[in-house]
């Protein structure tokens, strides 16, 4: 018994549409994300009720050890005279502190009335929501 071969036509689908769309929708994700710098210290966030994100301003890092890192100063002389300067050129200062939550505090608290001292009253402590 011999069986007659039926011609089906071949389908042919094209991929340069579909390629397409995922480097559009690749661009629209790269274009819309915001890329954060991680922070220069290796620093556990304390937990709080509510999040206090990081915004706009400008960070002050405060490491567990109680190291102090200001933009690129490193150490607590180098960052007060950061922010003394930076203190002097802004106009609405509000600045950012990011503190480790094994951080003393005596270190927080000394931290604190130096910025005061500085001039710096506007500080924001950076938490995660529990």
């Amino acid at each position: 018994m011999k069986l007659s071969r039926t011609n089906r036509e071949r389908l042919d689908i094209g991929l340069v549409p579909m390629i397409n769309v995922v480097f559009l929708l690749l661009i629209f994700l790269l274009m819309t994300a915001r890329l954060v710098s991680p922070p220069p210290l290796d620093i556990s966030v304390p937990e709080a009720e509510s999040d206090m994100a990081r915004g706009e301003a400008d960070t002050l890092y405060l490491s567990r050890a109680g190291v102090l890192v200001f933009n690129d100063s490193e150490g607590e002389a180098a960052a007060l005279t950061a922010l003394t300067g930076w203190a002097k050129n802004c106009i609405a200062c509000q600045l950012n502190l990011m503190a480790d939550q094994r951080a003393s505090a005596r270190a927080l608290t000394s931290i604190l009335s130096k910025l005061g001292a500085i001039g710096i009253e506007d500080i924001t402590l950076v938490t995660v929501q529990k």
